[in-house]
């Protein structure tokens, strides 16, 4: 995922199956697929169903990815670099 891409998950709260399958790097059909029949796409990213609507938290992709919620810090600064 690009940095723009990663930011734009951030300010939202979920997203379709979609762009979550885009996210964690598999196909749209297996996406589905899982969704329907797991109700996750994988360990701790959940799929939530409203009506016939099938929506993901933003949160559990992010944490999946390794992104974590805390603002992120610059490595140069943390070691006295300006």
């Amino acid at each position: 995922m690009t940095p723009a891409e990663v930011d734009e998950l951030r300010h939202q709260t979920v997203t379709d199956v979609e762009t979550a399958a885009r996210a964690i790097g598999i196909g749209r059909t297996l996406a589905f697929r899982l969704a329907r029949e797991e109700g996750a796409l994988c360990d701790g990213v959940r799929v939530l169903r409203v009506g016939r609507l099938l929506l993901v938290p933003c949160r559990d992709i992010l944490r999946a990815l390794g992104y974590d919620d805390a603002p992120h810090k610059c490595a140069c600064r943390e070691n006295g670099a300006e």
